[in-house]
């Protein structure tokens, strides 16, 4: 039994470390950790050939710092530019930091206060202070400013500089720095999200009708969700008082099933494209793929954009949405209709080829490993509706 277990377990832990985009550790930071910080041993082994000399730690108002990565006593650390996080966040000893790595070269960093175990409120708050001029006097005066929004600074002081006097903030500003705050507050669910002051807009469309492998198919209109300013629209969880998702009425599965399809998945992948165990929020709600960001940086512009999947000789427009921020995307309209009409189910494995086009939107061939072959319809539902649950339509 004990085997079993560790089968399991290190299948599970070969499945995190290699394929999952957003890994996670945290610290309770010991005495002397305003010099440097030791990142531990097991995340350090899995990942150190894979990160950069220098990364960024990204704080809950969305700050950013540049910190350097160093080995001390054969221990990861990080240590040019961690004193400066320190300072900057009055962080104390046994405070406790939760990083989420990003898979390229930052950390998001959560910050909780020892005596409360509760968030420090005021990780929200740090400003950065950029170095302005010398004045007669010989002293450094900075100017006020918050993180830059969309590589814009926002001088939330009007220009006031910066000293150990407290600055007066006028009420405009404070609403506009409170709003960027929010917008920014750190997002730990391993999706990227998007905070939008504008008004979400529902509008209706009829997809047209697909057919592969004989699939069932839904004709009805659905809600697509946008922004009147289209930015970089991850699908909202909820609009209104209307929120779809799609439930499985697949069998139960094993473990044996899942590593199936992932090892035919993997076979059939190549170093030119990438592949994707489905998740609830792939399949079921939400519906946004997370693209792994290694391979937007290699193959895609960095933007907004149409990409095109294939199917045999079934083509889905989708939506690639990309998030500068985070420096990181996903598909997201277009991606639903794709999922339904191919009856995707959690743990079913998605492997995406490019195809080689001198011009037009990007196309990716997409290959399908099932957990179980037998398909049967999702069921649609909505919650806060009176209806009850209907059924796909058989083809």
């Amino acid at each position: 039994m004990d085997k079993v277990g560790d089968s399991s377990n290190k299948w599970a832990e070969d499945i995190y470390w290699s394929h999952f985009q957003f890994t996670h550790f945290y610290q309770i930071l010991a005495g002397g950790c305003e010099q440097q910080l030791v990142i531990p041993d097991k995340f350090s082994n899995n990942l150190k050939n894979k990160l950069p000399a220098t990364v960024t730690l990204k704080g809950p108002s969305g700050a950013t710092w540049d910190v350097g990565l160093s080995t001390s006593d054969d221990k990861l650390c990080f240590k040019r530019g961690w004193q400066e996080f320190v300072k900057a966040h009055y962080l104390e000893q046994n405070d406790l930091l939760v990083f989420r790595y990003n898979g390229t070269s930052q950390f998001d960093v959560l910050i909780f206060d020892w005596k409360s175990f509760c968030e420090k409120e005021a990780s929200y708050f740090v400003k950065i202070c950029e170095n302005k001029k010398i004045d007669s006097g010989g002293q450094a005066k900075r100017k006020l400013r918050e993180p830059s929004l969309d590589g814009f600074d926002v001088n939330i002081n009007n220009g006031a500089e910066c000293d150990s006097s407290e600055n007066i903030i006028h009420d405009d500003s404070m609403e506009r720095m409170i709003q960027d705050v929010v917008s920014k507050a750190t997002n730990f669910n391993g999706q990227p999200e998007v905070f939008s002051a504008e008004p979400i807009r529902t509008v209706q469309t009829r997809r047209k009708k697909k057919t592969p492998n004989n699939t069932a198919i839904i004709s009805t209109p659905e809600p697509v969700q946008l922004s009147d300013s289209d930015m970089e629209a991850t699908p909202v969880k909820k609009i209104g008082s209307y929120v779809e998702q799609y439930v499985s009425h697949r069998r139960a599965i094993t473990e044996g099933e899942k590593n199936n399809a992932l090892k035919l998945a993997e076979a059939a992948s190549s170093d030119t494209g990438f592949k994707v165990v489905m998740r609830p929020s792939h399949v079921y709600r939400r519906f946004f793929l997370f693209i792994p960001t290694q391979w937007v940086t290699k193959n895609l512009s960095l933007r907004n954009q149409d990409i095109i999947l294939r199917v045999g000789s079934d083509e889905w427009p989708t939506k690639f949405n990309f998030t500068p921020s985070r420096q990181c995307g996903g598909l997201t309209s277009g991606w639903k209709h794709f999922s339904i009409d191919n009856n995707l189910e959690e743990f079913d494995v998605c492997v995406f080829e490019p195809v080689n086009k001198s011009s037009g939107p990007v196309v990716l061939e997409v290959k399908i490993f099932r957990v179980v072959e037998d398909v049967i319809p999702l069921t649609r539902v909505a919650s806060k509706s009176n209806r009850k649950p209907t059924k796909a339509p058989e083809a």
